[in-house]
């Protein structure tokens, strides 16, 4: 929860690039680039959606692997389609076939698509491991730096 609250404050700056990893903060401060980005893994893929949809002024590309999904989407993201158009640039969600997030990830694949907001799901094999994460990350940078 302290890192929660650390992340909101650090985005209301305005100054960062968040790579997260299992809820720690693994990304640093980068001054002056033309877009943000966040991706995480596990508890850091919920950190990168709950922030990067949270704060989509600041975030443009959210990358969420293997992710823990918050329960209260409609809550949490409030009028997020109409914002979405706005400033989403993309939002690349992945998860194993054999991944103990794998339901709450397709949960949130399936809101995404009822709410008509544009992401890339990927459903791989393989669970919650680092050679699926390795994958993502392989799958999803090129994207970022085209």
């Amino acid at each position: 929860i302290g890192l929660e609250i650390d992340l909101k404050k650090i985005v209301r700056a305005g100054k960062v690039i968040l790579i997260a990893a299992g809820g720690q903060l693994v990304g640093g401060v980068v001054l002056g680039l033309l877009f943000f980005m966040g991706i995480g893994l596990s508890m850091g893929g919920g950190q990168a959606i709950k922030t990067g949809l949270a704060h989509l002024d600041t975030f443009e590309w959210i990358g969420a692997f293997s992710s823990a999904i918050p329960d209260d989407l409609e809550t949490r993201f409030p009028g997020l389609q109409a914002r979405t158009s706005k400033h989403l640039k993309h939002l690349w969600v992945g998860v194993g076939k054999k991944d103990f997030l794998l339901d709450a990830n397709q949960k949130f694949h399936g809101w995404l698509q009822s709410k008509d907001i544009p992401h890339a799901w990927l459903l791989s094999e393989g669970g919650h491991e680092w050679p699926v994460w390795r994958l993502y990350l392989a799958t999803y940078l090129p994207l970022i730096f085209k």
